[in-house]
């Protein structure tokens, strides 16, 4: 039988494929993409690589399996859940608009036709093979059970929610899986944590790993302790708790969705903005909430061990990657083995899903998931095409582990490509960036000046199976950096740089067996220095999915500061870089010759209630800046720093080499260059003693003094820009730029071009609701930013010259780019 697993929607997309009990491939869309979680994309590309990988004709595919249960959302089940749920407590207008988001998107119908066009888009057939739904929670139970060696196991689901669950607790035997007990919505903790985390500043999805870090600075205080009792209720005589709902859904939300003005008052505490400064204050508040989450999942699993008298214990759902806990968790001492999926938050539902209808229809169990390494690979004649292009210094070696054991030991910080890719959030020895563990400035190099993230961010190891006992306090099995164990205390010194303050630490031991190459790296690290582990965190920048392929690798490479890289047999240096864009040496130090259009003061209507405004005259860029222009600003920074044309609020540790810059589908001359956040073009603008232009000003020079609703007139013809029409319903795959000039037909009333798709443009406007109230506001370095212009993946909805759309200063998307004003 072959099934082929699918998550989708929302976070994490995702696509598995099975052959005989056999997962033969995993991807997450966002490795593709490159735009970190590829939120409400279909996965295109990970379900191409699968059916690839394993070899597999669509035509072979006997069924598709989708972990939540849809038939619930058409025959009144979750709906009638609902209706008993704000009668009880009260929801906001957010809620309601979530409930309804979820009873249509999961709805049978919703989820055919997105698979069919799925389908269609990778396959080209038209006809569908079976789709079973599975629910939510018992996906992710499968998974994590049939994905163990385990003949019998306590499988205990955390997450935020799936379908009207959100903890659950089951067993697993030779008889299939059967459920003991759950707790529905909204007595969540992952959205407990999730909420808090937004709270202490951080952004939701992407914050609580964080929190958990930050856990380690603060003191246990009552204070917080008796607040946290507040919120997370637990009933004395059982394993059960509630969430009070006054605190995170019902109530006023002045400051944020993810919680109320009671919390607020709760904590006597004002909540943080990212860009405010951590207190002990912060430290103690995520100390308290980590141990809120430790307490209350502790008392669930001693509960359900006493109950079941099972010794194997599986965890799964998004909670699950909360390293911290699991190593409490674990010390209760009430279990011999523990088995956690590498991607046990929905990315890895694509398997449980499988997991599930395997068993269900066919009562078979899938092999053993005891190596994460599911991903692409790429072969060293693909790898030496891509360096050759690079423009840098590389030399191929026979034994790649000596060269890389050498160079960490001499303190470099090494980017590791090797094999397939990873399936899960860790690095685990197939995409990572490595250094001397004993080494914490090196830790603290690679958070602020490689990673571009917070310093106080702990950093993990990689260590020799056989040798964990000497460094670790451990007993079990980690294969999957899902563990924290304290260091022992002779140990620490050793492993200062991968110690985290309170003297944990969250390692993958690694197997001779399972990954021959990176063990023996590391062994030659260990002959060199006496220490059998190196520092290890996964081969990306802040807020970019980690690298699939050798163009990946080669722009972080680039972008970062990485001493060397071992991509294959090959090891690459810094020396020799020439830029992708040929540049002219006679103008390198030159201003670009721009063509600039000018706008007259005048009175122009505005937004769409066409409000008229004064507007002083201005001068804009008639096409947005190209390649060609943008690499002329590269060449300059080789030899200069951003120091003085950078925004006041821009993090320090920061390359302005766009996110595409080695992808030749991205980085043609006369194209738009894309791939690029606010603190780029900001940068680029001051460069040249000009700026962005505001959102007023943008919306002048696209609508003219009559206000058009698009550059050319008040009627929509697809043919005048490059919008998602040019490309179908394939347009988030296959768009893609075009050069500035190629439709003068749909230049504005002005003559300025490229005004309604090609790429969103930056302006250095702050985004709000009303922007006319709120013209004259600067840049705060936590409010998105307005851009405008639609770009190519987008309908003829978001090509009108008034359709605005906001966007985090850091996003660096494939579509985003920008025009220059004066």
């Amino acid at each position: 039988m072959t099934i082929l697993g699918l998550n989708l929607f929302g976070r994490e997309p995702s696509a598995s494929i099975e052959v005989d009990g056999v997962i033969l491939a995993f991807a997450e869309e966002d490795r593709f993409s490159r735009e970190k979680f590829a939120e409400d994309r279909l996965p295109f590309d990970a379900v191409e690589f699968c059916l690839k990988q394993a070899n597999i004709s669509p035509k072979d595919i006997e069924c598709i399996a989708f972990p939540w249960q849809g038939n619930s959302y058409a025959d009144g089940t979750i709906q009638k859940f609902y209706r008993k749920l704000n009668n009880e407590f009260l929801p906001d207008d957010e809620t309601l608009h979530w409930q309804n988001h979820n009873l249509k998107i999961y709805h049978p119908k919703h989820i055919r036709r997105s698979i069919e066009q799925l389908w269609r888009g990778v396959t080209g057939f038209e006809s569908l093979p079976e789709i079973c739904f599975v629910p939510h929670h018992y996906a992710h139970a499968c998974g994590a059970f049939f994905c163990s060696e385990f003949d019998e196991a306590l499988i205990v689901v955390f997450d935020g929610n799936g379908d009207y669950e959100c903890t659950s607790i089951w067993t697993g035997t030779s008889n299939g899986i059967k459920k003991l007990a759950s707790i529905d919505l909204p007595h969540s903790l992952g959205w407990f944590y999730s909420t808090m985390s937004n709270f202490l500043g951080f952004y939701q999805g992407a914050g609580e790993p964080k929190v958990m870090g930050l856990a380690a600075y603060g003191e246990n205080t009552e204070f917080y302790a008796d607040k946290m009792a507040n919120i997370i209720i637990s009933e004395d005589s059982s394993w059960r708790y509630k969430v009070d709902h006054h605190y995170l859904f019902s109530g006023e939300h002045n400051f944020s969705s993810e919680f109320t003005d009671e919390l607020c008052s709760l904590l006597k505490l004002k909540p943080r903005k990212s860009t405010d400064p951590l207190t002990q204050d912060h430290f103690n508040l995520a100390k308290s909430v980590q141990n809120t989450l430790e307490i209350t999942t502790k008392k669930i699993i001693e509960y359900w061990q006493i109950e079941t008298g099972l010794r194997n214990l599986c965890l799964n759902g998004g909670v699950a990657l909360n390293c911290k806990m699991n190593g409490e968790l674990w010390k209760t001492g009430k279990f011999d083995r523990i088995y956690i999926l590498p991607a046990a938050s929905d990315a890895g539902q694509s398997v449980g899903a499988i997991a599930s209808i395997l068993w269900d229809k066919y009562k078979k169990k899938l092999t053993h998931i005891n190596d994460a390494a599911l991903g692409p690979e790429f072969s060293d004649e693909e790898i030496e095409q891509v360096l050759e292009k690079s423009g840098y210094f590389y030399t191929k070696h026979t034994n790649i582990a000596t060269t890389v054991a050498e160079a960490l030991a001499k303190g470099q910080v090494v980017g590791w490509f090797q094999g397939r890719l990873e399936m899960g959030p860790r690095a685990l020895g197939c995409r990572s960036i490595l250094a001397d563990p004993r080494d914490s400035a090196l830790r603290d190099r690679i958070n602020t000046k490689i990673k571009n993230r917070e310093p106080w961010r702990p950093l993990c190891p990689s260590i020799l199976e056989e040798l964990a006992s000497e460094y670790l306090e451990y007993d079990t099995s980690a294969p999957f950096m899902n563990l924290a164990f304290y260091v022992r205390p002779s140990a620490t010194n050793m492993l200062s740089g991968v110690t985290h303050v309170d003297r944990t630490t969250r390692p993958q031991l690694v197997s001779k067996e399972r990954q021959p190459l990176y063990w023996n790296m590391i062994d030659t690290f260990r002959k060199i220095t006496g220490i059998g582990a190196v520092l290890n965190t996964s081969f990306n920048v802040n807020k970019e999915p980690v690298v699939l392929s050798p163009e990946d690798a080669i722009r972080c490479f680039a972008s970062s500061g990485l001493d060397s890289l071992a991509i294959g047999s090959f090891f690459v240096s810094k020396s020799r870089l020439t830029s992708k864009i040929e540049i002219n040496e006679e103008i390198k130090n030159k201003h670009v010759s721009m063509k600039f259009t000018n706008i007259p003061t005048g009175y122009y209507p505005i937004g769409s209630n066409r409000n008229v405004i004064k507007v002083n005259s201005f001068e804009i860029a008639q096409f947005p800046v190209t390649n060609y222009e943008y690499g002329r600003f590269l060449v300059w920074l080789e030899n200069h720093s951003d120091e003085k044309i950078r925004h006041p609020l821009q993090p320090i540790q920061k390359s302005h080499i766009p996110q595409y810059w080695y992808n030749s589908e991205w980085n043609q001359k006369n194209h738009p260059v894309v791939g690029v956040d606010f603190w780029d073009a900001w940068a680029y603008s001051r460069w040249l003693g000009l700026r962005l232009p505001t959102e007023l000003e943008w919306e002048v020079a696209a609508a003219g003094i009559e206000g058009l609703r698009f550059p050319w007139g008040n009627t929509w013809q697809p043919d005048l820009c490059n919008s998602s029409e040019r490309y179908g319903e394939h347009a988030w795959r296959d768009g893609c730029t075009m050069p500035v000039d190629s439709f003068p037909n749909g230049a504005s009333p002005f003559g300025v071009l490229d005004m309604a798709g090609n790429v969103w443009e930056w302006t250095e406007t702050p985004f709000y609701t009303d922007f006319l109230s709120n013209i004259t506001c600067s840049f705060d370095g936590d409010t998105p930013i307005s851009i405008r212009g639609g770009s190519f993946r987008r309908d003829k909805r978001y090509q009108q010259c008034n359709e605005r759309c906001e966007s985090e200063a850091d996003c660096r998307g494939s579509n985003n780019g920008f025009r220059l004003c004066r």
